[in-house]
C-alpha cells in the first residue's frame, strides 16, 4: 500500500483540490488583459510596462504549468508505488535488508528521496530553462550560454539532491523508530537544516557560482559606517558579486547567521546606481541584518513544518489504526517506513505549496520593515523613489501583477506599492 485511504487519503485529496483551484486562479490572472494605471505611467513609460508584462505572463503560465506536470507527475509517483518499489530493489541489490532497521531504513529513505527530487527535477528542467535562460537571454537579463546555465544547473542539482537524500534517510528513520515521537524530531530537525543552511550558505555554496570580492568604495564605506552606527549594529563584512558576467540584474541581499552574516551588493548595482541609491539599499540591507529575519525566517518555516508532520501523524494514526464503523471493527495495517516517507514527500508538498502565501505575506512584512528603516536611517526620500524604479527598470519587472498573483508568490511589495507607502507617510512625491 503506497497510496493513503482513511482521513489521510481525504486530506490529500483536498490539497489537491486546493492546489488545483490555485493553479486555475493562476493561470486565469495572469492571461487576463492588463493596462498600465496612471501610478505606474508616472514613474515607467509604456513600452517598458508593456515589455515587463509580456515577459511576466509568459514566466506565470509556465509556472503554472510547470506546477500542474509536477504534482500529477507526484500523484502517479505515490499510486503506483514505483518510488517505492524502486528503493526495494536497489536495496535489495545492494544486499541491504528491506526490513525495518537503521540501514535499510535509513538507504530506504535516501533513495527514494533522490528518486522523487530526480523525477520531478526531470518533469521541471524545461520550465526552468525557458524562465531561467530562454527568457532572460530574451529580454537581455542574462549573459549566460546555454552551456553556462547547465553548469550552474549541474552544480545546484547536485547540492540538492545530496541534501535532499540525507535528509529523506533521517526522516525515514525518525519514522522507523520513534514511530510516536518522530514530528517533534523532524520539526527540530528541519529548524537544525535551516540554521545549517543558512549558515553555511555564504561560505560554502555561494561561491561555487559567484565570486567575491570585499567592498573598497571608501564613499560608500563610510556611509556603511554612519548607518551601523544609526541602526545600533556591527556589519563584519560587506561583499561585492561579480554578477556582471551572467546578469544584467541589479540586486543586492543579506545571508548568513552568527559569524557568516554578510550583506552582499551586486557589481551590476554598484554601477548602475548613484551612491545616495546604493546608499538606500544597503541601508534596506543592514534592516534584515539588525532584525535577524533570515533567523525568524528559518524558525518560522521550522514551525510550520512540525505543524504539518503533527497533522500528518495524526492522520495516518487515524487511517491505520483499529475502529468501531457502522460496529463493524476496520483493522488495517500501516505500511513500511519507506512508503510513509513516500505519502509524507506528497503530503509536504501539497501543503508547502498551498501555505506559499502565509509565508510570503510574513516575507513582505519584513520587507516593509527594511524599506522603513532604510528611509529613516537615510532620510533619503527622493533615493529611495529613485533606487526602487531603477532596481525595477533593471530587472524588468512586473510593477502591478495581478492581485491573486501578487497575494499567492510575491516575497516583496511591488515597487508601487513600496511607492505608495513613501507618498503616503511623506506625500507629495513627485
Amino acid at each position: 500500500m503506497t497510496y493513503p485511504t482513511g482521513p489521510l487519503r481525504v486530506l490529500v485529496q483536498g490539497l489537491f483540490v486546493l492546489t488545483g483551484v490555485f493553479l486555475i486562479l493562476w493561470t486565469w490572472s495572469a492571461l487576463g488583459q492588463r493596462a498600465p494605471s496612471g501610478q505606474a505611467l508616472k514613474y515607467f513609460g509604456r513600452e517598458f510596462l508593456e515589455t515587463a508584462t509580456e515577459r511576466a505572463t509568459r514566466s506565470y503560465v509556465a509556472w503554472a504549468l510547470r506546477n500542474a506536470l509536477v504534482f500529477s507527475t507526484a500523484f502517479v509517483l505515490v499510486r503506483s508505488g514505483l518510488i517505492v518499489r524502486a528503493a526495494q530493489s536497489l536495496l535489495a541489490r545492494m544486499g541491504v535488508s528491506t526490513h525495518p532497521g537503521a540501514g535499510g531504513t535509513f538507504l530506504g529513505g535516501a533513495i527514494a528521496s533522490f528518486f522523487w527530487f530526480l523525477a520531478v527535477s526531470l518533469v521541471s528542467l524545461p520550465f526552468q530553462y525557458y524562465t531561467g535562460h530562454y527568457l532572460e537571454r530574451l529580454y537581455g537579463l542574462s549573459r549566460m550560454t546555454a552551456g553556462q546555465w547547465f553548469i550552474d544547473y549541474g552544480k545546484s542539482f547536485l547540492l540538492t539532491a545530496l541534501v535532499t537524500a540525507l535528509a529523506g534517510g533521517v526522516l525515514t528513520l525518525f519514522v522507523a523508530v520513534q514511530p510516536r515521537a518522530w514530528p517533534y524530531l523532524a520539526g527540530a530537525g528541519v529548524l537544525v537544516l535551516s540554521l545549517v543552511i543558512s549558515y553555511l550558505y555564504p561560505v560554502l555554496v555561494a561561491p561555487m557560482f559567484y565570486r567575491f570580492r570585499p567592498l573598497e568604495n571608501p564613499d560608500l564605506l563610510r556611509d556603511i559606517e554612519e548607518l551601523a552606527r544609526k541602526a545600533g549594529i556591527e556589519i563584519s563584512e560587506v561583499l561585492v558579486m561579480e554578477a556582471s558576467k551572467k546578469t544584467t540584474r541589479l540586486n543586492a541581499y543579506f545571508a548568513g547567521l552568527g559569524k557568516t552574516k554578510q550583506v552582499v551588493l551586486y557589481d551590476t548595482l554598484l554601477s548602475g546606481t548613484s551612491r545616495e541609491q546604493a546608499r538606500l539599499v544597503l541601508a534596506h540591507e543592514m534592516s534584515h541584518y539588525k532584525h535577524s529575519h533570515v533567523l525568524k525566517g528559518a524558525i518560522l518555516s521550522s514551525a510550520g513544518a512540525l505543524v504539518a508532520f503533527m497533522l500528518f501523524a495524526w492522520a495516518l494514526g487515524r487511517s491505520f489504526s483499529s475502529a468501531a464503523a457502522g460496529g463493524t471493527l476496520v483493522t488495517t495495517s500501516p505500511p513500511g517506513p519507506v512508503a510513509i516517507f513516500v505519502i509524507l514527500l506528497l503530503f509536504l508538498s501539497l501543503v508547502e505549496f498551498v501555505t506559499t502565501p502565509a509565508g510570503n505575506w510574513i516575507s513582505r512584512r519584513f520587507e516593509i520593515q527594511a524599506d522603513l528603516d532604510s528611509l529613516a536611517w537615510t532620510g533619503d526620500v527622493q533615493a529611495f523613489v529613485e533606487s526602487h524604479v531603477k532596481l525595477a527598470k533593471g530587472n524588468l519587472s512586473d510593477v502591478e501583477p495581478p492581485p491573486f498573483i501578487r497575494w499567492f508568490a510575491w516575497t516583496h511589495p511591488t515597487t508601487l506599492e513600496r511607492l505608495g507607502v513613501v507618498q503616503k507617510i511623506w506625500g507629495g512625491l513627485d
